[in-house]
């Protein structure tokens, strides 16, 4: 049909569309489960944290910091699960968007340019925390990740062999700025081909109710 669908990823599975839009790709996943005071899971059990009455100390244990620190790695998988999900449903193209995404969150994508393996090592996959950390990362080895480098003021790692490589993939990095300035230039445009029709009206018709009919 020639609507526009709009879904959750999970519900999106089997499906395919021309054009697929995956917003707000900064959204970080949800890690409160294994940040709370006691975390459960399904192999590993319950960790509790360590109260020591005497000192009167909180403590975390080591069991659960470890149990805490695997419910974060499967929250991590499960994203890449909807991630590789998400980027099969499009036949034509895919298109994703981000936003606040400062000079920081960029360089930390970044840093990942010293890596020449189309797969990238497995601790820094497992530190995203959202879709945008997994996906800058491994485009920032690719030409097209220019862009972002230029307004960074960074050198591209040209000597790399993925450098070069044609992914089909475009990134349009826009400022709040260059928004602002759009928006000036669509009003002044707007503008002027208003007045530009009202006085071709008044030259054409003096007919009033015409001349309105017009514009």
């Amino acid at each position: 049909d020639n609507t526009v669908r709009i879904m959750t990823i999970h519900k999106s599975k089997g499906l395919e569309f021309p054009i697929v839009f995956i917003t707000n790709i900064t959204k970080q996943f949800n890690m409160m489960d294994s940040r709370s005071k006691t975390v459960l899971h399904h192999e590993l059990g319950i960790g509790m944290d360590y109260v020591d009455v005497k000192r009167r100390l909180l403590r975390k244990s080591m069991n659960k910091f470890l149990i805490a620190r695997q419910m974060e790695l499967d929250t991590v998988m499960e994203g890449l699960r909807l991630l590789y999900v998400a980027c099969t449903r499009a036949k034509e193209k895919l298109i994703f968007t981000a936003k606040s995404v400062n000079r920081k969150k960029l360089e930390q994508a970044a840093a990942a340019r010293m890596y020449d393996t189309e797969v990238l090592p497995y601790a820094v996959r497992m530190k995203a925390r959202s879709f945008f950390d997994m996906i800058c990362p491994a485009l920032c080895r690719n030409r097209a990740f220019d862009t972002i480098y230029d307004s960074l003021g960074m050198e591209p790692p040209s000597d790399l062999k993925l450098y070069d490589r044609d992914f089909h993939v475009d990134i349009i990095y826009v400022t709040p700025k260059d928004i602002f300035t759009d928006m000036i230039e669509q009003q002044y445009m707007k503008k002027g081909n208003r007045e530009a029709l009202e006085n071709l009206a008044t030259e054409v018709t003096g007919n009033q109710p015409l001349r309105e009919e017009l514009i």
